[in-house]
């Protein structure tokens, strides 16, 4: 059984001009406009917070490719080397061109690492969630305090 994802597109531009001091949402929107397109991508939930981003970067070697992350935006640079002979192409199918991708990742994501194998760029993440930011379950169970009161207390004197 195939999925089939359909995205619609919508303008957000009116919703946006009434929004005051979301600068970083009309900026990280924005953002994504710009990079629809080259080279093609897929980003895929692997196992518990776990995600791999996969882009065809064919002609491409590790050294034409730059991953750098600032803040929480993972900016992936590919710079195709200049041909010093020039070729005489009856198709050009390959688009040999300079490309940019910048993916906003979300809270507690972090790089795992990267490598090219057969002209696929696979980005590893994973979600990592500090212990104090985790949920945590609380025991019920007899206590030394309760709102004031000490074990012991009688609380008909508290109220007086």
């Amino acid at each position: 059984m195939t999925t089939k994802n359909t995205f619609n597109t919508f303008d957000l531009s009116p919703l946006l001009s009434q929004l005051i001091g979301a600068d970083a949402l009309q900026s990280r929107l924005s953002m994504v406009r710009k990079n629809e397109g080259f080279p093609p991508h897929n980003i895929e939930a692997l196992e518990n917070d776990k995600y791999l981003i996969s882009l065809a970067v064919a002609g491409f070697s590790k050294e034409n490719i730059e991953i750098t992350q600032e803040e929480n935006v993972l900016k992936i640079v590919g710079k195709m080397p200049k041909q010093e002979d020039e070729r005489k192409f009856l198709h050009k199918g390959i688009a040999e061109r300079d490309f940019g991708r910048q993916f906003v990742l979300g809270e507690f994501i972090e790089i795992e690492g990267a490598d090219i194998q057969n002209g696929i760029l696979q980005v590893n993440l994973k979600k990592v969630v500090p212990e104090h930011k985790k949920p945590r379950t609380i025991d019920i169970g007899p206590t030394n305090k309760v709102i004031g009161v000490t074990k012991g207390d009688d609380v008909d004197e508290l109220s007086t």
